[in-house]
């Protein structure tokens, strides 16, 4: 039962997740952590979050190799993405929580922690998702809308005072459904704003915001397409330059 599971940091599992987290063997980071790791913080607040890591490193392993991985297990599989991303000098911890128990007080304090354990600096985030944490008990007088929208206005203030880059993932409502199967082409492109499922007043606070799409041609070949929405303090982007496509 995946619920059973939450409020354990995937770190301390003593399965396939003591290795995506980047921390097997902690012995080799100690002088990193003396001269100040840099690192990414993962938190996940779905249930599917193994099956989806496992997914994720098996198309990190492709993607890197250029190759499948044939018979490695999955532990050999994420070992080997985990040696390859730490090429790049830093490292990732994943965290697993429960939306409805973790909001953004506990982000700033794991951020903290985090920090101080491992003698480092946390230089991103990704939030799987925002929409699923837990509200702060200082706005429970405001209606929802609002509520979530103070919630994302703290998350930025403290990204941006701490200097981390944090990314999340929005819902899109049923209109954005019903375009996604509509089968035009370059439908990433009709996405905006007043299809965020959960509070459009969520833009405001955010400098950036995209729309994504995996999209097949009409010779089907599929394509993960791009269409940036907005950029805080940008205003001279090209339009050919707010769309693009990788194969």
């Amino acid at each position: 039962n995946d619920r059973a599971d939450h409020g354990t940091d995937l770190e301390r599992r003593a399965d396939l997740l003591d290795l995506p987290v980047c921390l097997r063997g902690d012995l080799d980071l100690v002088a990193v952590h003396q001269n100040g790791l840099h690192f990414v913080l993962f938190i996940s607040l779905e249930n599917e979050v193994q099956a989806n890591l496992v997914d994720w490193y098996q198309k990190l392993y492709r993607n890197a190799f250029k190759k499948d991985p044939g018979d490695l297990s999955n532990e050999e599989i994420a070992e080997y993405v985990i040696q390859e991303f730490n090429k790049n000098g830093f490292r990732m911890i994943a965290k697993r929580r429960m939306g409805d128990s973790f909001g953004f007080h506990d982000y700033e304090k794991m951020v903290d922690e985090e920090e101080k354990k491992y003698n480092g600096k946390v230089v991103a985030t990704i939030l799987d998702y925002v929409t699923l944490c837990s509200r702060c008990p200082e706005d429970k007088d405001q209606n929802s809308a609002v509520q979530l929208q103070k919630l994302v206005e703290r998350f930025h203030n403290h990204t941006a005072h701490h200097e981390i880059f944090m990314m999340t993932g929005l819902q899109l409502d049923t209109n954005a459904s019903q375009i996604s199967v509509s089968g035009k082409l370059n439908i990433v492109k009709q996405y905006g704003e007043f299809h965020l499922s959960d509070c459009k007043g969520i833009r405001k606070e955010l400098d950036a915001m995209f729309f994504m799409e995996l999209e097949e041609n009409h010779r089907k070949i599929k394509y993960l397409t791009m269409a940036w929405s907005k950029h805080r303090y940008v205003n001279d982007t090209p339009s050919e330059d707010k769309y693009f496509a990788y194969r």
